[in-house]
């Protein structure tokens, strides 16, 4: 792998754990600030609906000189704020804004990490690159899935969504390093 692509996905390995610190525990959250089963499910499958509503828009948009690096970019800040809010605003009307929000997020963010990947890939070595890209995304996985319990047990809901702000902070920053070591 290039110098850009290793950056790369560091970055959105960092954002991926992130998420996954959330997912296992989602339910428990939602318990917590008051819904239930139907209602967890409800919010997950609103957030993948505005992502799919939105995804229509993006999907006619036309690429431009560094766009894909922009729209990463908001993806990773607007994730780190909505992580944010949910640190100090716990209820279920905040927790639908938010869901919304994400799903518009992860509509251009998928997009633009998926070009920026594609421009980096080494030449003949597509195959072995996004197999890389698989084994550090599932390890990713792996590590927040187990995390995310212990977390919560020991800190708190607030103070693991502070820890998710924080990684996706840290996605930013690796994202920043990355463009520059695209100029060299």
């Amino acid at each position: 792998m290039n110098k850009p692509l290793i950056f790369l996905v560091a970055s959105n390995s960092i954002n991926v754990l992130a998420d996954y610190l959330f997912i296992p525990i989602y339910a428990l959250f939602i318990s917590k600030i008051g819904g239930g089963a139907q209602i967890a499910g409800v919010l997950f499958g609103v957030r993948f609906i505005s992502s799919v509503l939105f995804g229509f828009i993006v999907a006619k948009v036309h690429d431009k000189n560094k766009l894909d690096d922009y729209l990463l970019e908001i993806n990773f800040f607007i994730k780190a704020s909505c992580w944010l809010v949910l640190a100090f605003y716990q209820t279920i009307p905040i927790m639908v804004i938010i869901q919304i929000v994400l799903g518009i997020s992860g509509s251009f963010g998928g997009p633009a990490f998926n070009s920026l990947i594609s421009e980096h890939l080494d030449n003949k070595k597509h195959i072995r690159d996004w197999g890389i890209w698989e084994l550090v995304q599932n390890g990713s996985v792996a590590v927040a899935s187990i995390l995310s319990g212990f977390i919560l047990a020991a800190y708190g809901f607030k103070f693991l969504f502070i820890a998710m702000a924080l990684l996706e902070f840290i996605s930013l920053a690796v994202l920043y390093y990355t463009k520059n070591i695209k100029k060299i």
